[in-house]
């Protein structure tokens, strides 16, 4: 569940922190329009990425393991340079959310 008006910036963070503990250096985030379906939300992110593969691996598998939260819709792979053992491209990732509901600024009923 997500709780601001606005959720990629912790949509982003999220991806970021899990890019961060593989060694994955996402060089910019890039959202893109929200997509509601019912009580479900949508949002792509673009990733443009370099690391190493393993990084790649790691990055992708625990993103796996969020479940259906986020998913891997295209994933772009070219060297970064020769002989630096590097890769690099640009991924774009689908991230699925409910939003809370705001609490209610209501007075509680008075009673006598």
């Amino acid at each position: 569940d997500i709780k601001q008006k606005n959720p990629s910036p912790e949509l982003m963070k999220t991806v970021n922190t899990i890019a961060n503990k593989h060694q994955l250096n996402i060089t910019r985030n890039q959202p893109r329009g929200e997509n509601p379906t019912d009580d479900l939300f949508e949002m792509a992110i673009n990733c443009p990425w370099e690391g190493k593969l393993e990084s790649l691996v790691g990055f992708l598998t625990e993103l796996q393991q969020q479940g259906v939260r986020y998913d891997v819709r295209s994933l772009n792979i070219v060297p970064a340079g020769q002989n630096t053992g590097k890769l690099k491209g640009s991924m774009v990732i689908n991230c699925a959310y409910t939003k809370k509901a705001a609490p209610s600024t209501a007075p509680a009923p008075k009673s006598n």
